[in-house]
């Protein structure tokens, strides 16, 4: 598939996904604080000595809620911010795309030794097993290499 059709496809998935769990979370914190307002009238009415409630079951029952509308608003902030960071980390997949289809192009058009030495560079090692099952281990982390092609600096990182 190309690469901006795939970007798409991922990011509408990631939108839809997030969504139905805003509105679920945002549903369930409009219900709390709906129940925290009717223990506030409530408790006004055990003030006056209309209610069957004590004003220390209610002052519970209020802080329950309260924690409850707390851990809502939380979920709900990191859900948001969930969103932002898969945004952007769709948005850099084009120009890693871009590096990857440089870098074979690349790979393709050098000489033997050229390929060699790239590939020397590229893994640590390379083991040819029965059947040609091929094991592999390459030269650095994918977090290295992550912050490569985005144009952090890394000490570690390897230079490929």
């Amino acid at each position: 598939a190309p690469q901006e059709d795939y970007i798409r496809r991922s990011l509408m998935r990631t939108k839809a996904v997030n969504q139905a769990s805003q509105k679920k979370t945002q549903l369930d914190l409009s219900k709390a604080l709906s129940q925290l307002e009717k223990l506030q009238a409530e408790i006004g009415r055990s003030l006056i000595g209309e209610s069957v409630y004590t004003a220390d079951d209610l002052a519970q029952s209020i802080k329950r809620i309260k924690e409850k509308i707390a851990g809502y608003e939380a979920l709900l902030s990191s859900i948001r911010q969930d969103e932002v960071d898969r945004i952007k980390q769709l948005e850099m997949i084009g120009p890693a795309y871009a590096q990857f289809q440089s870098w074979a192009e690349e790979f393709d058009n050098a000489s033997l030794e050229q390929r060699k030495m790239i590939t020397c560079r590229l893994f640590n090692r390379i083991e040819l097993g029965r059947d040609y099952k091929i094991r592999f281990e390459v030269n650095m982390t994918y977090k290295q290499f992550c912050t490569e092609w985005t144009g952090e600096q890394n000490e570690k990182s390897a230079v490929v």
